[in-house]
């Protein structure tokens, strides 16, 4: 996915006018709802300024609007350009991640209340189709070129949480043979995903929630970058709680920024297994 935008520079003395060419490309035409992650991973977007004679840059900024719909801005850092990066030196041709040309703390753009958090995150898109738009600007704000704006759209995935597969709730388990535990990926495509799973010990009359909220985890595993895990040899043994009438396990998904990603905050249903008498 490209966007093209016909740009022109002004340069030092005698001012010259050269066309130049702004482009950002998203890879994956997709990218994670969390905005304030857009800068963690160059791959997420390219953006590419060129030009057939070599320009001279001082103070300019690479301003951009995230917009749903026609009207509606999201996040825009249009007018705090100038707590964005500055673009300058001399060149034919420049590649910047996302991360050279935007700040992304709150106190450098202007946010839509909907998407703030109590978090350091500047907020998360729900799935559907959005635009971004840049544009350059000089010293004063003012844009820079010929083109009022340029704009193209990116998807976000509404993220499901984990489906809880093996061994299946309600089922029976041989304490003497390998527990293995299995669930289903996210889907999504822009990011890399990794799982935490916790299990718990359930007494007679309790819910799985209930298990959770009154005992902390006899085992957990916080880094699993499969959506399978074979039970260790080591860890405790499950038959080592001969009163507990069986295990519930949960598995919580984590974005590289080890946030919790997706419905139910990342976290699958529980699910319930049973010593086999």
């Amino acid at each position: 996915m490209r966007l093209i935008i016909l740009l022109v520079f002004w340069t030092c003395t005698p001012i010259l006018l050269f066309a130049q060419s702004l482009d950002l490309t998203i890879p994956s035409e997709e990218l994670p709802s969390d905005i304030s992650s857009w800068d963690s991973n160059p791959a997420f977007m390219r953006i590419t300024l060129s030009s057939p004679e070599t320009i001279k840059l001082w103070n300019a900024h690479i301003v951009f609007e995230v917009t749903e719909g026609v009207e509606h801005i999201l996040v825009s850092s249009r007018t705090k350009f100038s707590e964005q990066p500055e673009l300058k030196g001399s060149f034919k041709k420049k590649v910047f991640k996302f991360s050279d040309i935007a700040d992304l703390t709150q106190s450098a753009v202007n946010i839509d209340p909907v998407l703030k958090s109590d978090s350091n995150s500047i907020g998360r898109l729900q799935g559907g189709v959005y635009s971004i738009c840049i544009y350059l600007v000089d010293s004063s704000g003012q844009q820079i070129g010929t083109t009022a704006q340029g704009c193209t759209t990116f998807s976000v995935r509404d993220i499901d949480a984990p489906v809880l597969l093996t061994p299946p709730n309600e089922s029976l388990y041989d304490w003497k043979t390998p527990l293995a535990f299995s669930w289903t990926p996210a889907n999504v495509l822009s990011q890399t995903i990794h799982y935490k799973l916790k299990l718990f010990p359930i007494n007679e009359g309790q819910t799985p929630e209930q298990a959770m909220a009154s005992t902390s985890a006899f085992y957990a595993s916080d880094d699993i970058f499969s959506t399978s895990f074979i039970y260790p040899a080591d860890a405790p043994p499950i038959s080592s709680f001969p009163k507990a009438k069986g295990i519930t396990w949960i598995v919580t998904q984590i974005d590289q920024n080890d946030k919790p990603i997706g419905k139910n905050y990342g976290r699958s249903v529980p699910s319930i297994f049973y010593p086999k008498k």
